[in-house]
């Protein structure tokens, strides 16, 4: 543990805030998801229950509402209702929540993927500054003179 702790002291401020948002997102993401099953797995055993088939009057308002509305259009004209249609109005209507979570949910992989990739990015870019600043410093110290012109090609290359 001391080993992770040493480590994320040396990091860039910018590096730690990548790696806290993306920890945030995940976590987020996993929150969210939970609460999304839970509803859904709610609206299953509500739609499982006989009692509340047969009578039509259910625990959740959601499935009153598709009911109601079935009703509705039904005493208008039995032979033309868009079950389907009066289903999706509803959870569209009731369930705008869920459904934002459920994108949310289903971005987070690329989220957490671009966020990845910016840290890789970041990581290198402070790798080849340092890189730099070393071969700069080697020039400088005349130690290897055999190597001057493979540092002066390095040092054009990298910067």
């Amino acid at each position: 543990m001391n080993f992770l702790l040493r480590l994320f002291e040396q990091l860039n401020p910018v590096g730690v805030a990548i790696i806290a948002l993306t920890f945030v997102v995940f976590i987020i993401s996993f929150i969210v998801n939970l609460v999304i099953r839970s509803r859904y797995n709610a609206i299953q055993r509500d739609l499982d229950d006989k009692h509340s088939r047969r009578t039509g009057l259910f625990k959740n308002d959601l499935l009153n509402k598709i009911v109601e509305e079935y009703k509705n259009a039904a005493i208008d004209n039995y032979s033309e209702v868009n079950t389907q249609a009066i289903i999706e109005k509803c959870f569209n209507q009731r369930l705008q929540g869920l459904l934002l979570g459920e994108r949310f949910v289903k971005h987070t992989v690329s989220l957490l993927i671009t966020l990845g990739l910016l840290g890789t990015f970041l990581g290198l870019t402070l790798s080849v500054g340092q890189l730099v600043n070393l071969l700069d410093y080697t020039k400088r110290s005349d130690l290897i003179d055999s190597f001057a012109s493979l540092t002066d090609g390095l040092l054009f290359a990298v910067s």
